[in-house]
């Protein structure tokens, strides 16, 4: 009996152990049917997270593709770009050449403006001491302040009554050019401040006139006297006849051909 009930305590032991064990092994069952059941879960969302990547691959391949055309027509547009920087890098440098080949004419314009002024000036200058000189030699000239005491008395305004008639000097007689004024000057001398009449008896009139006002005694010249010398070289202009009785009227020469001296 003892032996019995020894042997069934032993069964009930190992039955328990069979059960606890049982237990245990149903414990992880559940525990690992859980752990399969989230896995699949995951796999369920790992597959849905396969799939929109795989879309978003594909959109991201297309935006690769309209990037990749993008970035072609932009790096087009770059070496466009670049070409024209470069083109208005390289104008740029010919306009600050230009601006300094200009600053330099502006400067040397600035220059030759100062010294235009300065020239200017002197110019001016000399223009008005020319001018001054001028007016002095004309009115010294309207005087007749070169010539003698007879000749200005003879030209003189408001002088006594004359019953003569003169045409002037025999200076005043000549046109010649500028370059044969020192020759005829030695050639004649002081003959040129003889003063012209038409006739001798104007000379003889003049001269007795020029005696009563105390005028000296100058020389005379008259055309009749020296046609023969004169004739070969000049000819007496045709006045109108109203003009030749005018004391103030000066007989003018001209050469029917240029002198030779």
């Amino acid at each position: 009996m003892r032996t019995a009930e020894e042997s069934y305590a032993e069964k009930l032991s190992i039955a328990a152990k069979a059960e606890a064990e049982i237990e245990g092994a149903r414990a992880d069952l559940l525990k690992h049917t859980a752990v399969a059941e989230r896995l699949r879960e995951i796999a369920r969302q790992l597959e849905g997270t396969l799939e929109r990547l795989s879309v978003q691959a594909e959109s991201l391949a297309r935006e690769g593709e309209r990037a990749s055309v993008q970035y072609t027509q932009h790096q087009t547009e770059a070496d466009a770009f670049s070409h024209e920087i470069n083109a208005a890098r390289a104008h740029v440098s010919t306009l600050n050449a230009e601006r300094e080949r200009a600053v330099d004419a502006v400067v040397q314009g600035h220059e030759a403006v100062s010294d235009t002024e300065a020239e200017l000036t002197r110019v001016r200058d000399e223009y008005s001491r020319t001018k001054h000189k001028l007016e002095s030699l004309k009115e010294l000239d309207e005087r007749r302040a070169y010539y003698s005491s007879a000749v200005q008395l003879l030209f003189s305004e408001g002088s006594a009554p004359r019953d003569f008639h003169f045409i002037g000097t025999l200076a005043d007689a000549f046109n010649v050019e500028a370059k044969w004024e020192r020759a005829v000057e030695g050639v004649f001398g002081s003959s040129l401040q003889s003063i012209v009449v038409p006739t001798p008896d104007d000379a003889a009139r003049a001269a007795q006139w020029l005696r009563e006002n105390n005028g000296g005694a100058p020389a005379f010249w008259s055309p009749g006297f020296t046609a023969a010398v004169t004739s070969r070289m000049y000819k007496p202009m045709h006045w109108p006849a109203e003009s030749r009785n005018d004391r103030r009227f000066r007989y003018r020469l001209q050469p029917k051909q240029s002198p030779r001296i």
